[in-house]
Parts: structure tokens; sequence; C-alpha cells
């Protein structure tokens, strides 16, 4: 095994039975074998390693006189050492810290490691073929009000093992916040109540609307609750929240999408059969050729959701600030015709539909399509 690290480039081997010592060998393109030295365990260091440079490695036993006691592998072991990749930034975005670093010639792939908190040493944590990746931190478990560290080294492959290169000790760093969630949007004859949940080393939170396209500050306030009035009744209203430290500044990422509630001064009563509207949407997904196999394999990169209200309005997630078209009963519909102008069928996905309703019966039918992982 041959492998690139700060040190150098290490060549490790098997033990020969009867070996007093080992002869480790290196060439570069069409030059002789040259001796780096001889060793009495199965590994050698190639301190002064060229970089950017094919080189090959071959070891051969030897006695305590010097004289060979064995044959060799004539060709020898390939390795390119190459340069440590120069880190960039770690950057905390909402619910993930994006770590990017400059491309390394010649690297086919990196690897990502990860130090702070429960990580208290280098920790092997991705692997990619990009300059750049999202860092979960709730699938790494990441604590708030922490700091990280972040450092990548080259790979000869992306399916491999092989490290090619060192890596920068001190890594790039930030400290982790989560972003405050919202648990709670409870509308009263008042207005509408908002609750979240506290964040370590937050000093004061700001509170945002949505409006005329873009977030806009309501207030900063060192609770984890607000009640927001002056409404207008029938309307959508929707809000994220963001930490600030004792100077006012941001330090917690937020949810872009925030968290949406249609308020009513008084409580409305809900015209939809619920039960009607679901089973005619599954009987046309069906009718579409949706897959309707529920073991189906799911593609987790796949995943979209459509919300339908009572005023049958739907929105799309990923543009959910306006309401696409007033035609509940043509979702399925409009999902199948945009899978087909992707140049799929429909039947490569699958699909489910979930009702839920507020205090005030406003109707929320969640439809999320999914491709499958084994299809075409």
């Amino acid at each position: 095994k041959v492998e690139s690290g700060n040190s150098g480039v290490i060549i490790k081997w098997d033990a020969f039975e009867g070996a007093e010592l080992y002869r480790v060998f290196y060439k570069t393109g069409a030059n002789s074998w040259k001796s780096l030295g001889d060793t009495a365990s199965t590994s050698f260091t190639h301190a002064d390693a060229p970089y950017d440079t094919e080189c090959r490695y071959t070891v051969r036993c030897v006695d305590k006189n010097g004289n060979f006691t064995s044959d060799y592998d004539k060709t020898g072991y390939l390795n390119t050492r190459l340069k440590n990749p120069t880190l960039k930034s770690a950057t905390l975005m909402n619910y993930f810290i994006g770590v990017s670093w400059d491309k390394v010639s010649g690297a086919k792939a990196y690897r990502v490691y990860i130090k702070g908190g429960q990580y208290t040493s280098w920790t092997w944590i991705y692997d990619c073929d990009t300059n750049y990746i999202d860092v979960d931190a709730g699938l790494l478990e990441l604590e708030s009000n922490t700091k990280y560290s972040f450092t990548v080294r080259c790979l000869d492959d992306l399916k491999g093992d092989r490290l090619v290169s060192g890596y920068d000790t001190k890594g790039v760093s930030v400290k982790y916040y989560e972003s405050p969630f919202i648990y709670g949007l409870v509308c009263t004859g008042d207005g509408i109540e908002i609750y979240w949940d506290e964040v370590e080393g937050v000093s004061k939170y700001r509170v945002f609307e949505w409006r005329d396209g873009g977030w806009k500050k309501l207030t900063d306030l060192e609770n984890t609750a607000i009640l927001v009035t002056g409404l207008s009744s029938g309307s959508l209203y929707r809000f994220t929240i963001r930490g600030l430290d004792s100077k006012g500044d941001f330090i917690t990422p937020y949810d872009s999408y925030g968290r949406m509630v249609r308020w009513y001064s008084s409580p409305k009563e809900t015209t939809y059969n619920v039960k009607t509207i679901t089973e005619s949407i599954e009987r046309e997904a069906r009718s579409l050729g949706f897959c309707a196999d529920s073991e189906a394999e799911i593609d987790p990169d796949e995943i979209h959701y459509f919300m339908l209200d009572s005023t049958a309005f739907y929105y799309d997630a990923d543009d959910i600030n306006e309401p696409i078209q007033k035609k509940s009963y043509n979702v399925i519909g409009e999902l199948a015709k945009k899978i087909e102008r992707n140049g799929e069928p429909v039947s490569n996905y699958c699909f489910s539909i979930e009702a839920e309703a507020d205090e005030y019966d406003e109707i929320w039918f969640y439809i999320v399509y999914m491709r499958r992982a084994d299809a075409d």
C-alpha cells in the first residue's frame, strides 16, 4: 500500500518470512531504481517525494550485510503525490455548513474531515468529486454554540480509499448555531402567536414576515414567543426567525421558507370534504400512471412537495410565495405534465397525499411525489 501524507509518501507492505531487513526503492519515468534506505519494519516514508510526479516504489529483502535475499516487483507500485488542498471557507447556512477549497490538479476526488465538539480528532465524514460540500448538521448531530473545523485530503478515486495528499492541519473553522425552529403558529382572535425553540448562545431573536417578495423585519426580542397583531382576515402569513449576538449581528442561519398560516378574525367553517378530495386525487394519480408500489425505493434527492389549501389554491414547495392555480382537482395532472416535459414516464414516480387542519379548520393537503431510485 502506498499513500501520501503530510510527512511524505508512506509505503507499507506485508512481512516476509525470514527477512532481516527491507530495502525500499523508487524511480521516476524510465529512470533506474534508486534506493531510499533500509528498514526492519514493514513501512517506510519517502519524506522528500516530489509533488505532481509519477513515482514507482518496490521493496526487496536484504540481510544484515546488505545482500539481497529475495526478488522484487519489477513493475512497482505507482503513486503521484499531490499538493495539499488549499482550504477557502466554512460558511454557516440553514441546517448545513458549506465547506469549500481550491481544486487540486490531478485530484479525482476529495475526503472531508471534521473536528470539534464530540469529534475530538480529525474524523472522516464525506467523500466527493467537487471542491465544495454541504455538511449536514443534523446528520452529524452538531452541537449549537460550538466551533467546528474542517479539512480535506485528495483521493485517487471517488470509489477508492487511497489518499494521495496531505492536509491542512489547522483546517477552516466556523461556530455552529442552530436555526431558531418555529414549532407553533397559533391563531387567536387578536392575531397570530409564534413560538420557537431557544438557541444556546443567542442574545436576541429577530422576527421576520414575508412581504413584497422578501423577508421584512418585525421586531427584535429576547423571548421565544410573540403575538403578531394588525392582521387582515383571510390573509396568508409567513414568518421566520434569526438569532443575534449581543452586538445585534446575525449569528444563526434561518429557515428560508419559513412557516405559514392563514389568519381569520373569527373561526371559519370548512366547505371541503377531505375524504372526497383525497380519493379524487388518488384516483386521478392512478389513472395517469403514477407508481402505486408503496415498497418502491425512493431517490432521496428527488422528493417534491405540493400543498393545497381549502380555498383551492395550491403551492409548489420550491416557490410558495404565490399560489399557482385555482384548480384543486388538477394538481396531479399538472405534476404529470411537469414530469413528462422533463422527458420521463409518469410511472417513474410514486406519490402520497395527507390532509391536515389547523385550529380554524383550514385544510392543507400535503402532496408528495417521489422519483423511484430503480426507475430507468
